[in-house]
């Protein structure tokens, strides 16, 4: 049995939505770089499930319990990228 309900592109882009502002201002003010869709997996120790889900993008690690895991039941997760330059900046 899966941890998550199943949620299509539609739902969670309408999760998204709700929550986007909020999310930005967490963990540090300026540390959230963006908060996107993507698949997102329910166990990440075997990836065997994965959903449409919340992506959060950030610049540095995030300690436990800051971000959530999961939004109005969907499922969410956050991946360190360090800082964004554009090309040839």
């Amino acid at each position: 049995m899966s941890a998550y309900p199943r949620f299509n592109i539609e739902q969670v882009r309408a999760i998204k939505q709700r929550h986007e502002a909020e999310l930005m201002y967490l963990a540090g003010g300026d540390n959230v770089i963006g908060v996107g869709i993507g698949l997102v997996e329910w166990d990440p120790k075997t990836k065997r499930e994965q959903s449409p889900g919340i992506v959060i993008t950030v610049k540095r690690a995030i300690p436990a319990g800051i971000l959530p895991t999961e939004l109005d039941g969907a499922p969410v997760r956050v991946m360190e990228v360090g800082t964004l330059r554009g090309l040839g900046a």
